[in-house]
């Protein structure tokens, strides 16, 4: 009997150290798993005065689990970040904001050590890599941009003010198209609409801005709108952008036009850089942002040059919808930014715009 006992114990004894291998072994596998996901550490983070999820962008319900359950953490469906890309449902866009800048080229753009916050968005949301524009100075991009019509030829190529002779047009463009439901915001602009920059200047007596660069206040046909429309910039933490973005109460479409030091045209690549350091945040963490309804292009007017010429610049576009480090080959320009916020807002394509290709297949718009 005692020799069966001790069999039994033998069995139990080789049983128990068994399972206790096979623990080992699950545990080393599940952390080489853990160690081994697409998850960046920490594993998951949660904002802790709120308890949103911050990283990853979702959490998902394993397969074949009831709702509440259990979780997975770390699906490699999720590809978004904080600031694009962070919802995988149908895309929802119904509101345009266009940031413009000025006169570089791509090669002194894309690398350039001076910019880092504006090589980090292209990283983290969708680059242009084939976008032209059409020709040079300033001004006939601009209206370009904004209507589908070419004005490469004078005064237009002279980058006139609205009150030369001939420097003003009753043309269609997007703001008569969408009547009310627009809104321009221009850095340092001196009153609504603008049209003239002599009572606009810096400290030093710079002029800071440039009606050229706000291109509402050449288009006759909606001058009572622009009157009313076309509003100085404010700072990022009072004024008519940061009220709109705040309250939810963005128009269809938006223009912000930075002045002359911040867009880079008379200031530095640094002073560019902080700028939209300084603005991104704060109309991205808006609700228009955040619920999908706005996408962001911060577009440059022209790459170097002189004449009626092309060049070759970038444009950045930020959405809740765009992959990061989206680059987006397709050949587009001028008209493209006309035909992409016609699309996305349901309008009709003017002029040019038709026939040129829109960006919102790209950056999943």
């Amino acid at each position: 009997m005692s020799k069966k006992i001790q069999t039994l114990k033998n069995n139990r004894y080789i049983q128990f150290s068994i399972m206790a291998i096979v623990v080992i072994v699950v545990a080393i596998v599940g952390i080489k798993n853990l160690n081994n996901s697409q998850a960046s550490s920490p594993y998951v983070t949660v904002q802790a005065n709120t308890g949103q999820l911050v990283s990853p962008a979702s959490l998902v319900t394993s397969s074949g689990a009831s709702t509440g359950s259990y979780v997975q953490f770390g699906t490699q469906t999720v590809t978004g970040n904080s600031l694009c890309g962070f919802k995988t449902t149908t895309p929802a866009v119904s509101k345009v904001m266009i940031i413009w800048e000025e006169n570089e080229s791509t090669s002194s753009i894309v690398g350039n050590g001076s910019l880092p916050y504006m090589n980090s968005l292209m990283t983290s949301c969708g680059l242009t890599t084939n976008y032209t524009s059409y020709t040079h100075p300033s001004l006939p991009n601009y209206m370009a941009m904004t209507s589908g019509v070419s004005y490469a030829s004078g005064p237009w190529n002279g980058d006139c003010l609205p009150s030369a002779s001939g420097c003003t047009t009753s043309n269609a463009s997007v703001f008569s198209q969408l009547g009310t439901n627009w809104k321009g915001y221009a850095e340092s602009m001196s009153g609504n609409c603008d049209q003239n920059p002599a009572g606009s200047t810096d400290s030093d007596g710079n002029q800071v801005y440039a009606p050229r660069h706000n291109p509402a206040v050449y288009y006759t046909n909606i001058s009572s709108n622009c009157a009313n429309q076309d509003v100085p910039l404010g700072s990022t933490t009072s004024g008519a952008l940061y009220s709109d973005v705040s309250a939810g109460t963005l128009p269809a479409l938006s223009t912000v036009t930075p002045n002359l030091s911040d867009d880079w045209h008379d200031g530095s690549a640094s002073q560019a850089d902080n700028w939209l350091k300084g603005w991104i945040p704060v109309i991205t963490a808006g609700s228009d942002y955040q619920s999908g309804k706005l996408a962001i292009l911060i577009i440059f007017d022209e790459g170097a040059g002189s004449g009626n010429s092309t060049s070759s610049t970038i444009g950045i576009w930020m959405s809740a919808y765009t992959k990061p480090d989206t680059k987006g080959g397709t050949a587009t320009d001028d008209y493209s930014v006309t035909k992409t916020v016609e699309d996305l807002l349901g309008l009709p394509e003017l002029s040019n715009a038709q026939s040129v290709n829109s960006f919102t297949s790209d950056f999943n718009l």
